[in-house]
């Protein structure tokens, strides 16, 4: 990690969780993380890359490790969306469920950015597929999106980006609107 000491005062702001993600590879910078104040940190590339690594460190920090899985379609990917793996999202998440995740972040390559909602089909089947919360990440554009999926039942949370960034969205409003769960 090379942004520790700005790590480390966001997490001293306040009552606030910090899910932190990018580049944690190793068990060493994972601890940092934790040991920093990060309540919870994500891995993706190196879970497909090197799933039996990535289950010793869930097991070594239970309810502490987010695995995100980036999707196209059904298949997963890693390096930043740049390489296409042989694993499958649902056979990938069921694998990874066994295991003391503390949730999954699934995102819709194909519905990221793209301002047109998320994929409710396969959030829906990959929530009911496994008992690990999902976070669900890809499309998520107007605040009737978070209101849908907060109905479903399904999803521990949401990622929202471009919307916020494009002001389609207003923060407040979106967790005035699923009762200030986030």
């Amino acid at each position: 990690p090379v942004n520790t000491a700005i790590v480390e005062q966001i997490v001293k702001l306040g009552d606030i969780k910090v899910q932190l993600g990018g580049g944690l590879r190793n068990e060493a910078s994972i601890k940092q993380m934790l040991d920093a104040g990060v309540a919870r940190v994500i891995i993706g590339t190196a879970a497909v890359k090197n799933f039996e690594w990535f289950t010793k460190i869930v097991k070594k920090f239970p309810q502490k490790i987010v695995l995100s899985l980036d999707a196209r379609g059904t298949k997963v990917a890693t390096h930043g969306w740049l390489q296409e793996s042989p694993m499958q999202l649902m056979e990938f998440a069921e694998k990874a469920s066994q295991f003391p995740v503390a949730a999954i972040i699934y995102t819709d390559i194909d519905k990221d950015g793209m301002l047109a909602g998320p994929n409710f089909e396969r959030i829906k089947a990959l929530a009911q597929a496994i008992k690990t919360p999902i976070i669900a990440a890809g499309g998520i554009t107007r605040l009737e999106d978070i209101i849908k999926l907060d109905k479903l039942g399904v999803v521990q949370g949401v990622i929202v980006g471009r919307a916020l960034y494009e002001g389609k969205m207003n923060l407040a409003d979106a967790i005035n609107a699923v009762g200030a769960k986030a």
